[in-house]
């Protein structure tokens, strides 16, 4: 005897299937600000700020990976988003501080090895960030 099923029948069995999903909704409001489900935020000072909370973030990019992660319960990959976002900031601010050193001191050649020690690891930085960033699943 073949089974069928009604409608509703089947909007309940996909309902219990996903009972457990929390949909993510990005939203962009303008260039300065953005939500991801209730969650703002907003570019002040150059940087990205999550619901006026101490997590400031140098990308747009990590803030929302920040948040997206939080609000699916994945901790672990929210906490490396972070670390790794601050490694690169840190990283970008220091590339800009020996450019301004070759602007101005006599012993160029210093500030020209810091530039080349530094600028790979910069690059591996960013890279690992963005590779993490791919790895983020909405559902």
């Amino acid at each position: 005897m073949a089974t069928s099923y009604t409608k509703n029948q089947v909007q309940r069995r996909i309902n219990k299937i996903f009972k457990d999903v929390k949909a993510i909704k990005i939203r962009e409001h303008n260039s300065d600000h953005i939500s991801v489900n209730n969650i703002s935020i907003k570019q002040y000072k150059g940087y990205w700020n999550v619901d006026n909370n101490e997590n400031n973030f140098a990308l747009k990019k990590s803030a929302v990976g920040y948040v997206i992660c939080n609000e699916t319960k994945n901790a672990t990959k929210a906490n490396q988003i972070e670390w790794l976002d601050q490694k690169v900031s840190k990283l970008t601010e220091d590339v800009w501080w020996y450019h301004q050193g070759l602007k101005r001191s006599e012993n160029k050649d210093l500030y020209y090895a810091r530039l080349d020690s530094i600028t790979p690891k910069l690059t591996q930085a960013r890279n690992q960030l963005y590779q993490t960033l791919k790895t983020v699943k909405i559902t």
